[in-house]
């Protein structure tokens, strides 16, 4: 069922309605009496709770007060405000790398980025998990892709020994194409999965690759300092991934994204990017809250929020895993591999599938009447596309998370509300 989603009072909290025609409560829906106080929020990915910050709304208010709402225009085209080149120096700064390039959107960002780069005769191998967002960047590549099993790096390696087995066929030399890995740092399709990157950097430049990868919903998340997963694997060479895409939502609570890497990959987009190129600039506010947001998380306060934030990731799968074993309605989605990390770092979200749309709505209804708003994960459509190779299909889910505001009672409440809503559908 299609529902309105609307924020409570307090922040971190909000109200969900069902009758998105006239936005009001239909006296046919079993949610008639909505609590004044709303559900705790448990299922957007606003991971640090940026978006309940005073100061970052502070920050948002001021800039639309100065600069009003639009930019305008794209980026070279009368659309640049001086809080978008802010942040963009300020993302590259803080990530340790030599420019960032901002877009609109996080997700016209890994779309346009891929595309940017790689172009028909060149190759792409691409982890079979990516989400949407890679993929039709992979498709408006008109790249040769080939895929590797979901986060399976001695696959990856099996793949790129047959390419060279290929070109040793062909008397090809591997330099005569661009040749591409393309990966999620965390999946989001997939349960979050954490992406095995060391062994993916040592593979891709065993080989003469370069890396494209996706870390939106790692940087500002993972890493002892919220530097992403290659703060969290113990990687201080900035330049082993080429090229790293960032969505501003799960660590910061803005809209838009940035492609962070040498000053090489920032000004090939700034002229060649689709996404940058022909598409408005972001709303100055976004860039304003994102600043003062990245104040935060690269501050004392922030580094409260990351502790708090591991606490109760690790919390949310230790209750769930016991309370979704192998008899339950629901289990926990991923793939269970091993990754080597600096330290034992839990996604703060979770998949949970194995039910009917129409059970998962049942459960979405009484998890809400407990006073927790969880989501269905974007449904599965059908991913096949001419231009890719069979890719691993979406699961059928609910998404569950936490964030930095809740507490240690509020996560085993939400396991609680879950169990006892999938017991009864």
């Amino acid at each position: 069922a299609m529902r309105v989603v609307t924020p409570a009072a307090q922040p971190g909290r909000v109200h969900v309605r069902k009758d998105t025609n006239t936005a009001k409560w239909s006296s046919g829906d079993p949610l008639t009496k909505p609590t004044k106080q709303g559900a705790l929020n448990c299922g957007a990915f606003d991971f640090l709770a940026m978006g309940s910050s005073v100061k970052v709304r502070e920050a948002a208010q001021a800039a639309l007060t100065k600069y009003g709402c639009g930019s305008c225009g794209p980026r070279g085209f009368y659309g640049s405000i001086d809080v978008h080149e802010q942040l963009e120096a300020r993302v590259a700064s803080f990530s340790h790398t030599k420019q960032a390039i901002a877009f609109s959107d996080a997700a016209s960002c890994c779309t346009s980025t891929v595309a940017a780069f790689a172009k028909r005769g060149d190759l792409l191998v691409v982890d079979d998990g990516i989400s949407e967002p890679l993929r039709t960047g992979c498709v408006l590549s008109r790249a040769r892709v080939v895929a590797y099993k979901h986060n399976d790096a001695n696959d990856l390696k099996r793949v790129m020994e047959g390419i060279r087995q290929a070109d040793r066929r062909k008397g090809r030399a591997p330099t005569a194409q661009r040749r591409f890995v393309v990966c999620e740092a965390v999946s989001r399709d997939h349960g979050g999965d954490v992406a095995p990157l060391k062994e993916i950097l040592a593979l891709k430049d065993e080989f003469g690759y370069r890396l494209i990868l996706d870390e939106s919903l790692s940087w500002g998340v993972l890493g002892a300092t919220g530097r992403g997963l290659k703060e969290a694997c113990g990687i201080e060479d900035p330049t082993s991934v080429e090229i790293t895409c960032v969505d501003l939502a799960p660590a910061l609570g803005s809209n838009g994204g940035l492609c962070i890497g040498t000053d090489e990959v920032v000004a090939h987009q700034r002229l060649s990017g689709a996404g940058y190129c022909f598409s408005a600039a972001a709303p100055p506010f976004y860039s304003a809250a994102a600043l003062a947001a990245l104040d935060i998380l690269d501050s004392s306060e922030g580094q409260k929020r990351l502790s708090k934030l591991r606490s109760n990731a690790s919390l949310l799968r230790k209750e769930l895993a016991k309370a979704f074993d192998g008899d339950a309605l629901l289990s926990v989605v991923g793939t269970n591999i091993e990754v080597d990390l600096e330290d034992d770092l839990d996604v703060p979200f979770v998949l949970l599938e194995g039910a009917s749309s129409k059970t998962l709505d049942a459960i979405i209804d009484a998890a809400y009447a407990s006073g927790y708003a969880v989501s269905l994960a974007t449904p599965p459509a059908d991913d096949a596309a001419p231009a890719l190779p069979p890719l691993k299909k979406k699961p059928l889910a609910l998404r569950v998370t936490t964030t930095a505001d809740h507490g240690a009672a509020d996560v085993r409440g939400l396991v609680a509300a879950l169990a006892k809503a999938s017991a009864k559908a």
